[in-house]
């Protein structure tokens, strides 16, 4: 079993956390284990939004009724229920195909809705649990939303999942259109960072290094699967 406090660290920046995919496996088993493990910990600020963007025809009170259901099968240890209440109730949901342009404009209109509820500082990052060949076409119409352009000392940051790109042609054509549609911040392989580490009770947990944190500092968020 998990326990709490393992890896103290200052508290991520105020931001709204938006999980392209949201409605897959990773989400469930992964992430959302993961952002409950950084709240248990004081990790997370107080000032934090996930909004969940997928295909599925969800609203936000089926997408929290599942996570609900979810987080009893996928949670690395207990579940204070005043904790999770906490995070879940900072959980949003928008459906959309990832390649209609409109889609991201209501996206748009709920990720600053949840900025203003929750005073995220107007950063924002974006986790691309897809498919890897939706990921060129998110940062594509991301940048095109105009959601990737960063001002006033607001940031937004991409996080692609493994594999980022084929080959080396594929991963430069990815950077590349990274850059061209206005994400101006580093696009990370998560996954390429990951590492696994031993507890006390013997079972090996995996940590996973992000660029969740303010760029200039290196500092990085821990999301703890």
């Amino acid at each position: 079993m998990r326990e709490p406090n393992q890896h103290p660290g200052r508290p991520a920046d105020p931001c709204a956390m938006v999980i392209c995919g949201a409605s897959g496996d990773l989400t469930k088993r992964k992430l959302i284990p993961a952002l409950y493990n950084l709240a248990n910990d004081h990790l997370l600020s107080s000032e934090f939004a996930i909004v969940g963007f997928a295909r599925n025809d969800f609203d936000t009170g089926a997408f929290r009724r599942q996570l609900a259901e979810d987080i009893k099968t996928f949670a690395t240890g207990s579940v204070d229920a005043e904790i999770w209440e906490w995070l879940l109730g900072r959980i949003y949901y928008v459906p959309g195909d990832f390649k209609d342009p409109k889609a991201y404009q209501k996206l748009k209109e709920v990720i600053a809705q949840e900025i203003r509820s929750n005073s995220a500082h107007g950063n924002v990052l974006y986790y691309l649990a897809t498919a890897p060949s939706l990921f060129a076409e998110i940062v594509r119409q991301l940048g095109a939303a105009g959601l990737a352009h960063e001002e006033d000392g607001r940031w937004r940051r991409v996080i692609i999942e493994k594999p980022f790109g084929r080959d080396l042609e594929s991963v430069r054509a990815l950077n590349a259109a990274a850059y061209r549609y206005g994400t101006r911040t580093p696009t990370w392989d998560t996954r390429g960072w990951a590492r696994s580490s031993s507890r006390s009770q013997g079972s090996a947990g995996t940590y996973l290094s992000s660029s969740f944190i303010e760029h200039r500092s290196s500092r990085r968020l821990i999301l703890r699967y």
